[in-house]
């Protein structure tokens, strides 16, 4: 986390960060996501989410692959928008453990957090506004229902693998489950 918190307060923004993020500004603004559809919209919007009572502006907002931050300053975007991603691996982590922990021990589910914690994809998808870490939790909390619908095939469960499904596809397209 302090490694996070670190890239997060002194990288500069990556090429597709404000085009996820001025997408979600836009899609919480207008209520629509038309001209950004290349990626789904769960995790644009959460990014956008700390900026949506301001009245910060992109540049060339219909134009996908031009969009920047008009005001303020790159560095304040990435302030607000990056520490979403940071909660996002929290919360990965959190599911991870708590699975791990009811399926073997709390030593193992330590060692798995220990693992997890100290993976470079972990520094480097959870300390940017992407689609990939809520893409990760959403397919990550999704295949532990699943195992759940399968030990226990009640309707709650099925009804909560149906939301988790649904947020899995929203928060990236590949996340289309393969289910034998």
């Amino acid at each position: 986390v302090a490694q996070s918190i670190w890239f997060i307060r002194t990288q500069s923004l990556t090429y597709d960060e404000p085009q996820h993020i001025c997408a979600g500004l836009e899609a919480l603004h207008d209520g629509e996501f038309k001209s950004r559809d290349d990626h789904p919209p769960l995790g644009r919007m959460l990014y956008a989410l700390p900026m949506l009572s301001t009245d910060w502006k992109c540049i060339d907002a219909v134009n996908d692959s031009n969009a920047q931050p008009e005001r303020p300053d790159p560095e304040t975007w990435a302030l607000r928008a990056r520490p979403m991603a940071l909660l996002l691996g929290l919360a990965t982590a959190l599911l991870l453990w708590t699975e791990a922990r009811r399926m073997f021990s709390e030593g193992a589910a330590n060692f798995v957090l220990g693992l997890f914690a100290f993976l470079p994809q972990f520094l480097a998808h959870f300390s940017l506004a992407t689609t990939d870490a809520p893409g990760t939790l959403m397919i990550l909390a999704f295949v532990v229902q699943w195992a759940r619908w399968r030990r226990n095939r009640s309707v709650g469960n099925m009804l909560l693998l149906g939301l988790l499904m649904g947020g899995a596809i929203l928060a990236k397209f590949y996340a289309l489950p393969l289910v034998p």
